[in-house]
């Protein structure tokens, strides 16, 4: 399973939580624009994102893709 997130701060601080049901599996604080991908295996069928903002203005886009599945251009 592939994470793609695309990550606008104009002010303060925005951080990602992903879970599963044992904890915590990826974590990244952003206090600047950022695009990236995070590759896991999935265990189970049950995750959960968690966005976490600090003194925050911006936006953010949060994107799954199954492995085999061609990403949108």
């Amino acid at each position: 399973m592939k994470m793609n997130y695309s990550i606008t701060v104009e002010n303060g601080s925005v951080t990602i939580h992903l879970c599963n049901r044992k904890g915590e599996i990826f974590t990244k604080n952003f206090t600047e624009n950022e695009e990236g991908q995070f590759t896991f295996q999935t265990i189970g069928r049950l995750y959960s994102v968690e966005l976490t903002g600090e003194n925050t203005k911006g936006g953010c886009s949060i994107v799954f893709h199954s492995k085999g599945e061609t990403l949108p251009k």
